[in-house]
């Protein structure tokens, strides 16, 4: 009886902390939670996973598709064809994309879960270099694992992968004095200071990488991470040609 009284008490401390699990996801993650839950929003699937607000015109709606299509076209002419189908959620202007955790001055952002990635974008995320740039996150996180994006590789990698699709004129490295790498390994690291100068160095660290290895070594890079190799120790094995 005791036993049976045990096992009891155990299950409703799981249940318990299960659902104090979920309601704190729901408070504090609600803008990851309204993006998996967008296809019951009134946002518009204009194709598979791309959704536009509602108060896109259809002129608005072909050129979501075309940005969709070109951003989706130059990742792939950099790193090889797109393993991954993030789902894409484009908003009319910033009040209505903040429900998907996207806030001024930031354009964009992806959400990497388990089974998946969601894009959202405010209108001036609404263009190819934004896009391109949040698609190579989410074709990163595809290849290398939920668990290894989470854990085992450092922000100014993950930037300078996107940064070699994001044409965007301020992230010129002409005449600036570039921080080092190993100052931007944490979120909190990279997001301080002079952002775009740190964006700017993950771009051309990246940049000289990829000239020894080739555009298409990322994704046998990540392979090799995902199945389990060291980040730090392949990562110079790579930059050196080996």
């Amino acid at each position: 009886m005791e036993l049976v009284e045990l096992n009891f008490t155990k299950r409703r401390i799981l249940s318990g902390s299960l659902i104090v699990s979920f309601l704190y996801l729901a408070y504090a993650q609600s803008h990851v939670l309204a993006s998996v839950a967008i296809s019951s929003s009134d946002y518009i699937q204009i194709q598979p996973n791309l959704y536009v607000d509602d108060m896109f015109t259809g002129k608005e709606q072909k050129q979501a598709i075309v940005t969709h299509t070109e951003a989706r076209q130059r990742v792939a002419r950099t790193y090889g064809e797109l393993a991954s189908n993030p789902v894409v959620i484009i908003s009319a202007n910033s009040n209505r994309s903040e429900r998907y955790g996207v806030k001024q001055p930031v354009p964009g952002t992806t959400h990497v879960l388990p089974w998946g990635q969601y894009i959202p974008l405010n209108d001036e995320g609404n263009n190819v270099d934004v896009l391109a740039h949040e698609l190579a996150h989410a074709e990163t996180a595809h290849r290398v694992g939920y668990i290894k994006w989470m854990l085992s590789l450092p922000v100014w990698f993950i930037e300078g992968v996107a940064m070699q699709v994001d044409y965007r004129e301020r992230y010129n490295a002409s005449g600036k004095n570039l921080p080092s790498m190993s100052a931007l390994t944490t979120g909190s690291e990279f997001h301080s200071g002079d952002i775009t100068l740190n964006y700017t160095a993950a771009k051309y660290e990246l940049a000289s990488w990829l000239k020894v290895n080739g555009n298409q070594g990322l994704y046998v890079f990540l392979d090799k991470t995902r199945s389990g190799e060291g980040f730090d120790s392949t990562y110079k094995k790579y930059a050196s040609g080996n």
